[in-house]
């Protein structure tokens, strides 16, 4: 496997038993989006990264599971997966998925900008047709 081993991804349900990954390029198992997981009495071996890679919304249960390997993590998880009787000298990292990002800002500046204060102006912008009146002294017509 040059890449991955095992995914499940959107609304995916991956059940598996007596599962074997060895040599995963990347991770031996990979679950994301809301995905569900019920893995049982597996094994993931020498994963280059990561033996089981869980993200997003993705749930459910590794169950008597082994992840061995020389490096990497044992399993990065996004705490929606129960890990029950997990085997592993690697490391379990659980992670948060980061923020959505502030909604973007556009700033349409096809009109007036100012910058300072402005007073007694009038204003007239993407009309096909302005009309100016002027007026005196206490609003009448001048």
């Amino acid at each position: 496997m040059s890449r991955w081993g095992v995914s499940a991804f959107g609304k995916g349900r991956l059940v598996a038993r007596n599962l074997t990954v060895s040599g995963a390029g990347t991770a031996g198992l990979s679950g994301r989006g809301s995905a569900y997981l019920d893995v049982t009495d597996s094994e993931f071996t020498d994963c280059a990264v990561v033996g089981v890679s869980l993200r997003e919304r993705c749930g459910g249960r590794l169950v008597g599971c082994t992840v061995a390997g020389e490096g990497g993590d044992a399993v990065r998880h996004n705490g929606l997966v129960e890990l029950v009787s997990l085997r592993t000298s690697l490391p379990v990292v659980e992670s948060t998925e980061p923020a959505e990002p502030p909604p973007t800002i556009i700033n349409n500046f096809n009109a007036p900008v100012f910058n300072d204060e402005v007073h007694g102006v009038q204003l007239a912008w993407n009309n096909t047709t302005a009309i100016q009146q002027q007026t005196g002294e206490g609003g009448t017509p001048a």
